[in-house]
C-alpha cells in the first residue's frame, strides 16, 4: 500500500491580499502569511496585550517621530510573508522585533538569516533573554537605552 501525502499550496502576498479583498476570510480572522503558508495566530490575553502596549510606548520614545512603531499590524517582508508581529519598528523596513513573555523575560531576536532547516526558512542568529533588571538598546537607535522593566507588565 502506497502512502499518499497531501500537497501543500503556497500562497504569494498578492494572492493573500486578493483573498482578503474578496472576503474569503472573516473580518478579524487570526491568519498570517508566513513563507507562503496561511498560519492561524495564537489568541492574545490581557498580559500579552499590555506587554505589547508597553513595548510600543518605550520604542516610540527611543526612536522618535521619524520612525514608525507598529503594534500587531501586518509587515510585508517578501513575496511570501506578511506576518503580524507584536511590535515592529520601521523606516522603510523592519529593524527590530521583541516579544514579552508572561515569565517576565524579554526575548530579543536579531540578525535574521535564511535557514532551509528552520520551520519557515528563516532563523535568528542572536536571541537574548533579558530580565527586569537589564536594559536593551534598539539596533537602529543604539544610544537609546530602554529598561526591560519598562517593557514588561
Amino acid at each position: 500500500m502506497q502512502t499518499t501525502y497531501p500537497r501543500i499550496r503556497r500562497w504569494t502576498r498578492v494572492e493573500y491580499d486578493r483573498l482578503i479583498d474578496q472576503g474569503v476570510f472573516q473580518p478579524g480572522e487570526p491568519l498570517e502569511l508566513l513563507a507562503g503558508q496561511l498560519v492561524v495566530r495564537e489568541p492574545q490575553g490581557d498580559t500579552h496585550s499590555l506587554a505589547a502596549e508597553l513595548v510600543q510606548e518605550a520604542l516610540r520614545a527611543a526612536f522618535g517621530p521619524e520612525w514608525r512603531v507598529r503594534t500587531q499590524l501586518p509587515v510585508a517582508l517578501d513575496d511570501e510573508s506578511e506576518p503580524e508581529p507584536d511590535v515592529s519598528v520601521a523606516a522603510g523596513r523592519v529593524h527590530r522585533g521583541a516579544e514579552a513573555k508572561p515569565s517576565h523575560v524579554l526575548e530579543v531576536y536579531r540578525d535574521p538569516a535564511p535557514d532551509p532547516s528552520a520551520s519557515y526558512g528563516w532563523t535568528y542568529r542572536s536571541i537574548q533573554s533579558l530580565t527586569a533588571g537589564q536594559h536593551v538598546s534598539p539596533l537602529a537607535a543604539p544610544t537609546s537605552i530602554v529598561a526591560v522593566l519598562d517593557l514588561l507588565p
